[in-house]
């Protein structure tokens, strides 16, 4: 038995998402108040400022099914004693989904200027999209050793 590619890249997409939504939403909009013309280094799109809750509603649902397919697709393949890695691997990820979040909201800020936005574009960004990579090749990279029977 082999966990695949595709398997676990959905459910470790999936779960990604659905954190970075909560994160998003969570954090809220943190343009600041007192500036008159804020400057945006980008703007998230209407309907998400529009519809907050219902993204994080979304963010939370999906959350909790990817989770649930993690356990499913990763974790019941594995013999017992490996499940504390798989287990590992997911918190990470999801871990991950809610440093997505998070940048994205900084990236959203509106402020006077220049801000902190391009230093996580510069250095964020690419940390989480190297995490993210790493997460998904090690839930499919599983040893075979560790894989259950059947």
């Amino acid at each position: 038995m082999r966990i695949g590619i595709w398997n676990a890249g959905i459910v470790t997409a999936a779960l990604i998402l659905g954190a970075a939504a909560v994160a998003w939403w969570l954090l809220g909009d943190l343009t600041e108040a007192e500036v008159r013309d804020p400057n945006y280094m980008f703007t998230s799109p209407e309907w998400a400022a529009q519809h907050p809750r219902l993204i994080g509603i979304i963010g939370v649902a999906g959350v909790v099914i990817s989770l649930i397919a993690f356990t499913w697709v990763v974790v019941r393949k594995v013999r017992p004693a490996a499940r504390v890695r798989a287990i590992v691997l997911g918190l990470l990820v999801l871990a991950d989904g809610l440093v997505i979040g998070f940048v994205l909201r900084l990236l959203t800020v509106g402020a006077e200027g220049a801000s902190f936005t391009g230093l996580t574009l510069f250095l964020g960004v690419p940390l989480v999209v190297l995490l993210s990579g790493l997460l998904v090749r090690a839930i499919h990279r599983i040893p075979r050793d560790d894989l259950a029977a059947g």
